[in-house]
């Protein structure tokens, strides 16, 4: 294109030459600004993400280490030959599943509101 598609071509070549760095300028700048929201937009969500799921995760873990821990006892319970034993394995199947109980209750509570994704 030429500059008299523009109306341009009275300007002398320096005002022509600023008039499109000032342009340039501009632009990059509404780009930075356009750019630095969405990191900002992006990084909220991400910290978001991070805090709730590391919070299930960490209800995930406990139901885990409850379950396993639990099926080891019951393997304990068929193998013991004192009854001091069997009360103390019983006693840690009672224990595990009171932990698996308290993580159970906040996880229910966190995945019912409405905001949780």
């Amino acid at each position: 294109m030429n500059s008299n598609a523009f109306g341009l071509s009275h300007l002398r070549l320096r005002t022509r030459l600023g008039l499109g760095f000032g342009i340039l300028t501009v632009l990059m700048a509404a780009l930075t600004v356009l750019g630095t929201v969405r990191v900002a937009s992006i990084n909220d969500s991400l910290a978001t993400i991070g805090d709730v799921n590391s919070v299930k995760q960490r209800y995930a873990i406990n139901f885990r280490g409850s379950v396993h821990d639990r099926a080891i006892a019951l393997r304990d319970v068929t193998l013991v030959g004192t009854p001091e034993k069997l009360r103390a394995e019983v006693a840690l199947i009672d224990k595990l599943a009171g932990d698996y109980a308290r993580s159970a209750g906040p996880l229910d509570e966190m995945i019912a509101r409405p905001t949780t994704t």
